[in-house]
């Protein structure tokens, strides 16, 4: 076999240049010195077809199992070959995708078995298989696993890049969201090559106007609210509300916490513009409230605690308004 025909798909992503040659031509063969035989389940010895990776490792498989899961498969096997290439008696065809992503797209006819990603490179390599191939369960299968948490937390950006370049629309939006969670550039992920430097570029410049909007919500509040002013008077001996000299410095120092916490938020919401910022953390947040559970009077001091956690809330719908109002640069 000489070909497995040309890619069918005119919305299958196109891959880059580089090394990452997913096309449909077949590889020139390497010799049969550096050729491995891949193991269990890919070593029937009754198999009828063996599909050779560009790293030389053949997988022994059979046409009828291949033509169910991929009409591209079964084309190839019903047309006559312009040249037939055999090892041990059995027709083999080399193809462009690497013995780790043969393992994943071929384990994957078999009954029961489930596919294996391991890394964000298994899914795109997997992802840019079954498009060329035509094996939907399987694209479907790693459009779930590159929307899984132990990718979107700590590779969000390797995930958006991944989504753009095979045109998953809402995936990306969703990764772009996640970049959010972290300065646009504290983590490298290889996958970004997947995409150009205008795209990438946008993705920065959503990440910096986010970070500009949300910074921003907590520096104009950083005036006391009411109930750390002192226009709430009540008849208290020891807290914030009320007029002896004792309780002026106390509300004093509540003020200036706040106004601290407040201050730290935006610092933080600049380079992380995402509501995690202000909800997880829970210790800056309880060294300003131990001031107001000070107060000696259980009314008074539940009181402003409950005005203090009602300022914070109000500070999480205000920067999740923030973000949600920039576009999300997702353009095909």
């Amino acid at each position: 076999m000489a070909t497995l025909g040309k890619r069918q798909r005119e919305s299958t992503p196109e891959t880059p240049s580089d090394a990452r040659d997913n096309s449909t031509r077949l590889r020139i063969d390497k010799d049969s010195s550096e050729i491995v035989d891949a193991p269990h389940p890919f070593d029937n010895p009754k198999a009828d077809i063996i599909i050779r990776s560009s790293d030389g490792v053949d997988f022994r498989m059979f046409k009828i199992i291949l033509s169910l899961a991929s009409r591209i498969f079964r084309d190839a096997f019903e047309s006559p070959a312009s040249t037939e290439q055999s090892k041990d008696g059995v027709s083999y065809v080399v193809v462009g995708e690497d013995s780790r992503t043969l393992t994943i797209l071929l384990g994957s006819v078999f009954p029961g078995k489930t596919s294996n990603f391991e890394t964000l490179t298994d899914v795109r390599t997997v992802m840019e298989a079954s498009f060329k191939y035509e094996m939907e369960d399987l694209a479907e299968g790693a459009r779930k696993a590159l929307m899984e948490p132990r990718f979107l937390e700590k590779e969000p950006a390797g995930v958006f890049a991944i989504a753009y370049h095979s045109r998953l629309a809402e995936s990306a939006r969703t990764a772009a969201r996640y970049t959010l969670r972290q300065p646009i550039l504290a983590v490298f992920s290889p996958e970004l090559e997947c995409i150009s430097g205008a795209v990438y570029h946008r993705l920065l410049d959503y990440h910096q106007q986010c970070g500009s909007a949300a910074s921003a919500v907590p520096s104009k509040d950083k005036d006391a609210p009411p109930f750390l002013s002192g226009d709430e008077q009540l008849d208290c001996n020891f807290c914030a509300q009320g007029t002896g000299k004792k309780q002026k410095a106390n509300a004093a120092r509540l003020r200036t916490a706040w106004a601290d916490y407040l201050s730290a938020l935006s610092n933080e919401l600049e380079k992380r513009p995402y509501v995690g910022v202000i909800t997880g953390d829970e210790e800056t947040f309880s060294k300003v409230s131990a001031l107001a559970m000070q107060c000696n009077k259980s009314g008074c001091r539940n009181r402003t605690f409950n005005n203090l956690k009602h300022a914070r809330e109000e500070l999480v719908r205000s920067v999740e308004a923030a973000i949600s109002g920039i576009p999300i640069p997702v353009e095909f």
